[in-house]
């Protein structure tokens, strides 16, 4: 009688993937976008998306160990980003895997975006929605109009809650608003925002303490780490 067939092995993948094919990454060359993964040997082939070259983009493999995930240049999550929808909000998450970023707009309650690094245009100071401080007291961003071409600043219209009016500004012009701001974290910003002399003419910040804390960063008055949890 014959000997009966050898039985299959199962080859099983000797490495896993992490990530996805079409997710944005970052390599020692600058970002890239996953085309394939290869299990045999871990090694992942990349379009290198921020080489410009004339025709296709180049391709290289890469070992997972030395890539991150693609983040939007310039931005950190946590903190405001304009998108290319026209849209502002907070960059709440990147997710490692698709490179998707998780934006949530603070203008429209409940609405958050799903997007791919590319749409996510770059960091601004204040998202439409979000409280600042101004010379003219607090108020609130209506609008914002990013600058052309790199070589214009961005224009935030600022709605000035004590006055019924319209700032219209570059960031230069407000700063950031942490909720729970105390009076006298407040006072300390208007010393820092050089009004002391229209304190002096309306005395009413004669004897008020200076506190401790002022900023954690520069553009706001306390840690919005601590506040955008959201």
């Amino acid at each position: 009688p014959s000997a009966p067939p050898p039985a299959e092995t199962e080859i099983r993948p000797l490495f896993e993937r992490y990530y996805q094919d079409g997710a944005t990454v970052l390599t020692p060359f600058g970002y890239g976008t996953v085309r394939t993964f290869r299990e045999t040997d871990g090694f992942y082939h990349l379009s290198l998306v921020g080489w410009q070259m004339k025709g296709p983009h180049p391709t290289a493999y890469f070992s997972g160990d030395s890539l991150s995930y693609g983040i939007a240049k310039g931005c950190v999550e946590g903190y405001p980003v304009y998108t290319s929808l026209g849209l502002t909000g907070i960059l709440i998450s990147v997710e490692p895997t698709t490179g998707v970023h998780v934006v949530s707009v603070v203008s429209v309650p409940h609405m958050v975006c799903y997007l791919q690094r590319t749409s996510v245009l770059g960091p601004v100071k204040a998202a439409v929605g979000e409280c600042v401080l101004t010379p003219y007291g607090e108020g609130q961003v209506a609008r914002h109009r990013p600058g052309r071409d790199g070589r214009e600043k961005d224009v935030y219209e600022v709605r000035l809650e004590h006055w019924n009016a319209l700032l219209y500004c570059g960031e230069e012009g407000f700063d950031c608003v942490a909720e729970g701001t105390s009076d006298t974290e407040r006072f300390s910003m208007r010393r820092l925002l050089g009004l002391d002399w229209l304190l002096r003419g309306q005395g009413s910040g004669e004897g008020m303490a200076e506190p401790r804390n002022q900023r954690s960063r520069s553009g706001s008055v306390t840690s919005r780490g601590s506040q955008r949890s959201r």
